[in-house]
């Protein structure tokens, strides 16, 4: 890329430094090493190995943005976003997505609302990719409509028994605990919470591993509450504030996939840009593929020098 061209970028992400293209880089090696050679084998088994995750913690991807106190490196959402562009070269949305679960859907949850008890037991080893985590919201009969949520906690003195069901959630074969969302009120958004539930307690099950027509290598799972008991300090926050909570952090949810998205699309037009200008000559990738030239011909000027310039960093 020119000078120019690196001026531009620059001034089209600004705050995003040389810092953040060590991170993305960084990231970049590591899946290329770790996990792209073994993808489609993963993807075959339906299962990655869950030492993965300790690989992943010990390069500080689950604590970007998290309290260094617990492990966390405090950083930015630009260094998020760079540990997420480098994720893409992983030729694996299963380890992608599983990994994002850990990252950037539970783990801040925790680090905003939990006290130092729950940080110190939960966090600081979810951090350490000792213990893995999953959020439990969706249930069969309200995937999208978190107020219609079933699964009910009753108190019972100082513990909290839990009975319900959930659905298609993210690393809930392999989860040492769930962010579980349960009714501990009256019906509607008003009566939700969040507690904290390791996989031990008596009364959880997993149900089974959902079969999908993608990210294979990741687990989805049903999980089942049958009178699980758990003390009431694992309550996040505060009783009945948990659709508020959970809505917040949607938020960072959506942001995290859709930066994951962006990336896939950009390493996808990489990809289809060193054949179209292999046919053409430019860059030579194997084979010409015919049928693939003429549209790329007939692409604007601005399209193909996108093309070329995703290509400097390939």
């Amino acid at each position: 890329m020119s000078q120019v061209g690196v001026e531009e970028r620059k001034a089209s992400f600004p705050g995003f430094t040389e810092e953040h293209d060590m991170i993305r880089e960084t990231v970049k090696r590591f899946v290329r090493a770790e996990i792209t050679p073994h993808a489609a084998e993963w993807d075959e088994a339906g299962e990655f190995p869950r030492e993965l995750f300790k690989k992943g913690a010990d390069l500080g991807l689950f604590g970007i943005r998290l309290d260094p106190d617990w492990g966390g490196s405090g950083l930015d959402w630009w260094a998020t976003t760079a540990y997420i562009e480098g994720m893409s070269w992983s030729e694996s949305g299963g380890v992608n997505t599983a990994f994002m679960v850990q990252s950037d859907i539970t783990l801040p949850v925790l680090d905003e609302l939990g006290t130092r008890g729950q940080k110190q037991e939960f966090l600081k080893p979810a951090i350490a990719g000792d213990l893995v985590a999953a959020l439990g919201i969706s249930e069969p009969g309200g995937g999208s409509d978190v107020a219609a949520m079933k699964t009910r906690a009753r108190m019972d003195g100082d513990d909290l028994v839990i009975s319900g069901q959930k659905l298609w959630i993210t690393n809930g074969v392999c989860a040492d605990f769930v962010i579980l969302a349960v009714r501990t009120g009256e019906e509607g958004h008003k009566g939700i919470s969040l507690v904290l539930l390791p996989a031990k307690t008596k009364g959880f099950s997993v149900g089974k591993k959902l079969k999908k027509i993608g990210n294979l290598c990741s687990d989805t799972a049903e999980l089942f509450f049958d009178e699980c008991r758990i003390p009431r300090r694992y309550v996040l926050g505060e009783l009945n504030r948990g659709f508020y909570y959970i809505m917040q952090n949607f938020q960072g949810e959506r942001l995290a996939a859709a930066i994951g998205a962006l990336a896939g699309m950009d390493r996808v037009i990489q990809q289809r840009a060193r054949v179209w200008l292999g046919t053409l000559g430019v860059r030579q990738a194997g084979p010409p593929v015919p049928g693939l030239a003429p549209p790329f011909r007939r692409a604007p000027d601005e399209h193909r020098g996108r093309a070329l310039a995703g290509l400097s960093r390939c």
